[in-house]
């Protein structure tokens, strides 16, 4: 939420000069983000932290066994690459 934010303020005030980029950067840790795609795009549409916890719980996103370390890197890699992607890519 919070790179979201940032990406759409600097944006919408124009703060990045004449063909500039916003670059994220995931590691390896993202690599199954087209298996997680559908799961990531709920968390995606979440418009505050209220129901990250209950998302989590339903999809067994844990410390605990480490995935909510890949999760989180698949969720950066998805919302990256979101206006490009379509519906197949998460087939």
């Amino acid at each position: 939420y919070p790179l979201r934010r940032q990406r759409q303020m600097c944006i919408r005030d124009s703060k990045l000069n004449d063909n500039a980029s916003i670059v994220n950067i995931a590691s390896l840790a993202g690599l199954g983000w087209p298996e997680v795609g559908p799961q990531i795009k709920n968390l995606l549409a979440l418009e505050d932290f209220n129901g990250v916890e209950a998302l989590c719980d339903r999809n067994n996103v844990t410390q605990e066994d480490g995935r909510s370390y890949f999760f989180s890197k698949e969720a950066l890699i998805v919302w990256t690459v979101e206006p490009g992607i379509t519906s197949a890519a998460f087939t």
